[in-house]
């Protein structure tokens, strides 16, 4: 029972609600499909379905592989079946950054520690922290587009590089300041699975009460900072840190933008990060207080609890059994809170999606999403249950009008027949430069002034009397004039701007 919550706290209720809906043949709905998307930060909601199945065969693959590595080195030190099921245990905790091991048995509190030395363990072990912990999108990168990075998303570049700092850092710090006892090997190993397992893995291979404070603090910096969006791993997340470092930046440099990778992010992402900041920090400072005050402890061990609990890691300084109701209480909400996530809950309160409180404040929104009628089918619905005041969408067949009217569309366009259309009109038309359509008999014509038309004022020609057209103005070598008299003098190579019927405009020009 422990292993299967660990599974679906790892993957997300929702993702595991769709899987058990996508294995069992059931349709998936727009509402799901929108919902599975926020669970896992896609950036559409096209291909969620496709996104799933990817998950769930990736997440098979990395966890029976992960328990595979490290069955032979369990199954040494245990009996064959009790290795086999510690490997997978340990393999899918570990994944799942849940952190939750079965070495109790040994010593409390001991985790990993015993496996210290085993370069098999810990490589399989960080491994699958690493894996679970860069996202699900980061693998669909991956899997699409191979080691090509410059043709990932840029999330999932900010994601890779920002993870390749935040372990690298933290572990050349844990093996320079720390475990200065042990062998160089030894001591590599250990500062290295320190570095991962902090970003809400949970295990460890060192006994972090035998950490300086230095350490330790460096240890509850990247509980808090935790791993990627729409991962396994909790934290306020690394994508949150990178906002806030590159806006630092900005301010520093004196720059307007904040940008990442030569592109702008929008304020609403920067004010995004901060706030999360601030209810991560105010929720661990104020938790770490309450528990200093509750329990007469120092404050640091209550700040790496506090820490701890709303990273979901798992990691502790051997306070945790001694503490009383209150401060267990506090900890169990900081743990859903780091699990659900801080903006979802403040959301869930509010009543309101994020989206129907900006949605309404546009007055069109257009869908013109390629070739991918279901994607522009989806995208139509939701913007019309988010509140938009008018939804203008792309179709190429009457038959895709019919459904996007169906599903929310106020209006349908067909642009490449509009375009289809106006290119054979200029093309069979003499001397014709451009086209507003008023209605089905009326338009604004701009026409090439025609050769017998030269050196013929306007009153001359009398085209108002004689077709009902009038003249709005003359284009002169790129320049308009409005101001149009009877005693106005045309000339070749102006054009003329002609409003009117149709069927009128026709009586002049071949159209």
């Amino acid at each position: 029972m422990i292993l299967l919550l660990i599974q679906i706290g790892g993957m997300g209720v929702v993702t595991v609600a769709v899987s058990l809906a996508y294995l069992s043949g059931r349709k998936i709905g727009l509402m799901q499909r929108s919902t599975m998307q926020e669970a896992i930060s896609a950036p559409q909601v096209g291909g969620i379905v496709r996104l799933t199945g990817f998950i769930l065969r990736a997440t098979a693959v990395m966890e029976l592989a992960g328990a595979a590595l490290l069955a032979p080195v369990f199954c040494r030190e245990l009996s064959i079946g009790k290795g086999l099921w510690y490997a997978l245990f340990h393999s899918v905790s570990a994944f799942c950054n849940a952190g939750f091991d079965l070495m109790g048995i040994q010593s409390p509190y001991s985790s990993l520690t015993v496996f210290r030395s085993s370069p098999l363990v810990n490589g399989a072990v960080m491994a699958l922290i690493i894996l679970g912990g860069l996202g699900f999108l980061t693998w669909d990168d991956v899997r699409a587009d191979g080691f090509h990075v410059k043709q990932y998303r840029v999330q999932s570049k900010v994601i890779l590089l920002t993870s390749g700092v935040l372990i690298l850092v933290p572990a050349v710090c844990f093996y320079c300041l720390e475990f200065q006892q042990l062998p160089a090997g030894e001591r590599f190993f250990t500062a290295l699975f320190q570095s991962v397992t902090t970003r809400t893995a949970g295990f460890n291979t060192a006994e972090l009460g035998e950490m300086s404070e230095g350490g330790q603090l460096l240890m509850i910096l990247l509980m808090l900072t935790g791993g990627a969006p729409g991962s396994t791993a909790g934290g306020m997340k690394i994508t949150t840190l990178a906002v806030l470092i590159l806006a630092a930046r900005a301010v520093f440099l004196r720059k307007e933008d904040v940008e990442v990778l030569g592109r702008r992010l929008p304020n609403g992402t920067v004010r995004h990060a901060v706030a999360l900041l601030l209810l991560y920090l105010g929720l661990f400072l104020g938790c770490g207080l309450l528990l200093h005050r509750a329990e007469g402890l120092p404050l640091l061990p209550c700040l790496f609890e506090t820490a701890s609990a709303i990273g979901t890691v798992g990691l502790t300084l051997g306070i945790t059994g001694s503490l009383g109701p209150l401060s267990r209480s506090a900890l169990i909400v900081l743990m859903f809170f780091g699990r659900v996530g801080g903006l979802t809950l403040i959301h869930a309160f509010s009543g309101l999606h994020p989206s129907q409180r900006v949605l309404p404040h546009y007055d069109v929104c257009f869908v013109a999403i390629g070739d991918e009628f279901q994607s522009s089918l989806e995208t139509t619905s939701l913007l019309k249950e988010l509140g938009a005041k008018k939804v203008v969408s792309r179709a190429s067949r009457d038959v895709q009008k019919k459904f996007l009217l169906r599903n929310g569309a106020d209006e349908v366009v067909y642009p490449e027949k509009q375009l289809a259309a106006w290119t054979a009109l200029r093309y069979t038309t003499d001397g014709l430069l451009d086209l507003i359509e008023l209605d089905q008999d009326h338009a604004i014509y701009e026409l090439a002034i025609p050769a017998d038309w030269d050196g013929r004022t306007v009153g001359e020609l009398d085209i108002r009397k004689r077709y009902g057209l009038n003249i709005l103005g003359i284009r002169t070598g790129g320049a308009l004039s409005m101001a149009v008299g009877s005693d106005t003098l045309l000339r070749l190579g102006q054009s003329v701007l002609l409003v009117g019927k149709k069927g009128n405009i026709q009586k002049i020009f071949r159209v």
